[in-house]
């Protein structure tokens, strides 16, 4: 409902479109959680959680760019996910285990042969280069319209991301998991 809201303002932009996608891409990954703990075919679900949030960083950094209005070709970002995606879909094993948590969900993957440490340094260089990009803006630009546009988006993915990380590197302890509305309804 909300990526049509923002579709609906100017369907033909392109900071609208990935916008609606980053949206889009969220809630079909919390539909795949729900799915996996309540309909069965967890495997299959895990795939399809992976396959959206493996999306999101490309976006990301794409819907960066869409903000400045930049003309810089960014779509080959796009073949980096593509590339996990396709991995995933071969990978008849990829889904090794899942595990459904009163508030989490917790996905075994096999990235052998491949390791898991480029599909890290994907995920997260994307965002910390997104991230390193608004704050370069807000610093470079005189437009105070245009400057406070990207503080915000900076606020925006910083609320967004910084949690996230903060769970995976300062608190092991929660081995990896993310909490989840949509879980606790599941179950």
């Amino acid at each position: 409902i909300m990526a049509g809201g923002v579709l609906k303002r100017n369907p033909r932009d392109k900071f609208n479109i990935l916008s609606a996608a980053i949206l889009l891409f969220l809630g079909l990954y919390q539909l795949t959680e729900f799915m996996m703990c309540s309909a069965g075919n967890e495997f299959f679900w895990g795939k399809m959680g992976f396959i959206f949030y493996t999306t999101l960083p490309a976006l990301a950094f794409h819907w960066v760019f869409a903000l400045k209005r930049s003309k810089k070709t960014i779509w080959p970002v796009h073949l980096i996910s593509g590339a996990f995606i396709f991995y995933a879909i071969v990978m008849s094993n990829f889904i090794e285990s899942t595990e459904c948590g009163r508030f989490f969900v917790k996905t075994i993957h096999n990235w052998m042969p491949l390791g898991e440490v480029p599909y890290f340094i994907y995920y997260t260089l994307f965002i910390v280069l997104s991230t390193v990009l608004l704050i370069t803006w807000i610093l470079d630009e005189d437009n105070k319209a245009r400057r406070k546009l990207y503080t915000w988006a900076l606020i925006g993915m910083l609320l967004f991301t910084f949690p996230t990380f903060f769970v995976l590197l300062v608190l092991p302890m929660l081995n990896l998991m993310f909490p989840s509305i949509l879980c606790h309804f599941a179950i």
